[in-house]
């Protein structure tokens, strides 16, 4: 099979809507996003041309961040996902990025997705600028249930803060939870 990465064409798009339709979800794609990549499969003996995943991704200043990638079920296992990874390097190189980013989908416990990406490189990013906020929003989100007569969308600063001093758990503790939720990972290149 002759293997291709490219920009996904306005067809390819359709396909990957009538593919998500048939096989479920493919998370983080956004059929109108221009920062996408697709791995596209060749059979020279049929001359049949098969999309067998997709990336994407946004390029940030520092940075790209992955939103998704998606390698379809038949073709797991077979070490496609690096493909897309691997012309997502060549592009961050191409840049002047020196790192990649994104969160694992089910959080810590998506191990086979974490795995994957400790092959290649990636590792947890402690140091995430957004784990302190997902973690705040996480506290917010608990005291909005704990006290919904009192909460309805948002809640003070100062609340989350004299809940902190008040309670056995600490802004720490909080962000150990997102980290776990959202498991941020990067690879420096």
């Amino acid at each position: 099979m002759d293997l291709q990465v490219r920009k996904p064409t306005p067809e390819d798009k359709l396909r990957i809507n009538e593919i998500i339709e048939e096989e479920g979800s493919m998370y983080g794609w956004k059929p109108k996003s221009d920062e996408q990549l697709i791995l596209v499969g060749n059979d020279l003996k049929s001359d049949i041309s098969d999309i067998i995943g997709a990336v994407t991704y946004k390029i940030n200043p520092l940075d790209i961040f992955i939103g998704g990638i998606n390698i379809r079920k038949k073709y797991q296992g077979k070490k496609y996902g690096n493909l897309l990874i691997d012309a997502l390097v060549k592009l961050a190189k191409d840049l002047g990025i020196k790192e990649i980013k994104l969160y694992v989908a089910g959080g810590a416990s998506n191990e086979q997705a974490i795995h994957f990406y400790e092959k290649y490189g990636f590792f947890l990013d402690r140091n995430h600028p957004e784990i302190e906020h997902l973690a705040i929003e996480k506290l917010k989100d608990f005291l909005i249930n704990e006290n919904p007569e009192l909460y309805t969308e948002d809640v003070p600063e100062n609340v989350i803060d004299d809940y902190l001093v008040s309670s056995e758990e600490t802004l720490d503790d909080w962000i150990e939870e997102a980290i776990n939720d959202w498991y941020p990972m990067k690879l420096i290149i």
